[in-house]
């Protein structure tokens, strides 16, 4: 099988033989048919975690599958039905957040791409526990991104008491806030696109947005609330690894409100105690979720149409969908397809 390995820090992509794998006791072989570029492949490139290599990344994988080893049932164990996976790479079923229901915390620590071989290559092995069921008819290259981008601004959404009918705002309108407007719009929210540039106004619109704000400049908070009729954000899903887009929108909350960051940030958040507890104001930090939370992700994109926009690459061409992903070119999320 073809793979795409970087095989030093810093390294270029290279595309190698490698034997099909076998599958262990509690694992799988899935017959790739999608994965997407996110992010949080930079953590291989780049080094940032001291990992051995080589290593091939990838975390938001489509595929089918192809071989299951002893102790995997049906459904896991049908030969072509298919099935994603996630950053969540491996859960114990046993731990304090295992048994807790946070499997995407699991004291194990295993992620997809980064502890073991990832999905840019054409068959991959996976752990059965972290397997994502995908409804019948979703497009492969469409779904993957679901996997990270989707179940992390989906789970940002659910998870942090934002009541419906609340005004969301989106920070950010790249690959992760494309996905969140539409799911922020789908799941009853009053959402409002923010953007340092008025270039994404008419994207944040198709993306089903009511308003858009672009913070850029003086006057941020006046804008945020003319935006919203004079009451501020109830929340705001901060998608873009700015720390000074946080500050600035701190002052533009109602009161109790909340900031979800789901990336990190350039630098350490300075932030006013005074004005964070005259508001009764939450920054809460989130990654993204299991797998049987990623499987309802899903099933909400599926039931409201929500499709990322992609471009796709063959696995030959990875280093380019890498570098488009990374220097914010593509639009909006790159993949890499199989077949």
């Amino acid at each position: 099988m073809k793979a795409a390995i970087i095989s030093k820090p810093h390294g270029d992509f290279e595309i190698v033989e490698r034997p099909i794998p076998t599958p262990g006791p509690g694992q799988v072989v899935l017959k790739t048919k999608a994965c997407g570029i996110c992010q949080g492949d930079s953590i291989v490139k780049d080094n940032h975690w001291h990992l051995p290599y080589p290593r091939v990344p990838g975390h938001e994988i489509i595929g089918a599958v192809h071989q299951a080893g002893p102790g995997v049932e049906a459904p896991f164990s049908t030969v072509g039905k298919v099935f994603g996976v996630g950053w969540a790479g491996a859960s114990c079923g046993s731990c304090a957040n295992c048994a807790g229901g946070r499997r995407d915390q699991c004291r194990m620590h295993i992620m997809t791409g980064i502890n073991f071989d990832g999905g840019l290559s054409e068959y991959v092995l996976v752990h059965a526990s972290a397997l994502v069921e995908i409804p019948d008819g979703m497009d492969a290259a469409e779904t993957a991104p679901l996997l990270c981008a989707g179940i992390t601004v989906f789970g940002a959404l659910r998870k942090n008491g934002i009541l419906p009918g609340s005004i969301v705002g989106i920070q950010g309108l790249g690959g992760l806030g494309s996905i969140g407007v539409s799911m922020a719009r789908s799941m009853g929210f009053r959402t409002v696109g923010i953007s340092t540039s008025d270039s994404k106004r008419d994207l944040a619109f198709s993306f089903g947005a009511e308003a858009f704000v672009n913070t850029s400049g003086d006057g941020a908070v006046e804008k945020i609330m003319a935006a919203t009729g004079g009451h501020g954000l109830d929340a705001v899903i901060a998608t873009a690894p700015s720390a000074a887009a946080v500050e600035a929108l701190l002052p533009g909350l109602a009161f109790g409100g909340v900031v979800v960051v789901v990336a990190a940030l350039d630098r350490n958040l300075s932030l006013n105690p005074g004005l964070m507890l005259k508001n009764n104001l939450r920054i809460v930090f989130q990654t993204a979720g299991a797998a049987h939370e990623n499987a309802e992700n899903v099933r909400f994109a599926k039931a409201f149409g929500i499709k990322p926009l992609v471009e796709r690459f063959p696995l030959e061409r990875v280093g380019e969908a890498y570098d488009r992903m990374i220097t914010n070119k593509v639009r909006f999320r790159s993949v890499v397809v199989f077949e």
